[in-house]
């Protein structure tokens, strides 16, 4: 079985990583010329699961800052209107946020270049390729996917 992901960022990455643990042959494609995933990101429960289940990260902690509250501003003036705490801390819970624990929830910051990197590097190589932009996906009859890209050429995987 050969699978082909298309996209470079941190979720291809991340099924990328996941596939190769779990021994299945994989490339991903990604049209930028090089990892250009920029800007911070909030990492959600189920992300930061992923995360730890690649065991990319090590220690999350170290990796990403905790988000205690969430400030929602006007878009009009900018002003603020609303804040969510998001705090789980235990000692420090309000009814929302024993809500938030109950289900498991944590909000946490990273830069995307720094994870996506460290994801990068921990597939073998030759399993990205950059410049490589997808145009079309087309089902051979339901027993092969065609991937077409910009240049013209084509690769063929079950998924």
């Amino acid at each position: 079985m050969r699978v082909i992901v298309v996209g470079a960022g941190l979720t291809g990455l991340n099924c990328a990583a996941s596939l190769v643990r779990a021994g299945v042959p994989v490339d991903v494609f990604e049209k930028e010329p090089k990892l250009t995933t920029t800007g911070p990101i909030v990492l959600h429960t189920s992300a930061l699961r992923v995360l730890q289940d690649n065991e990319i990260c090590g220690d999350i902690d170290m990796v990403t800052n905790k988000i205690r509250s969430i400030h929602f501003l006007k878009a009009s003036d900018g002003k603020p209107f609303s804040e969510l705490n998001v705090d789980v801390d235990p000692i420090k819970m309000d009814g929302g946020s024993r809500q938030l624990h109950k289900f498991g929830t944590e909000y946490r910051a990273s830069k995307r270049e720094y994870l996506a990197g460290k994801v990068l590097k921990e597939l073998p190589e030759g399993t990205v390729h950059f410049g490589r932009e997808v145009v079309d996906v087309v089902d051979k009859q339901g027993h092969m996917l065609k991937v077409v890209f910009k240049d013209g050429t084509e690769e063929e995987a079950d998924v």
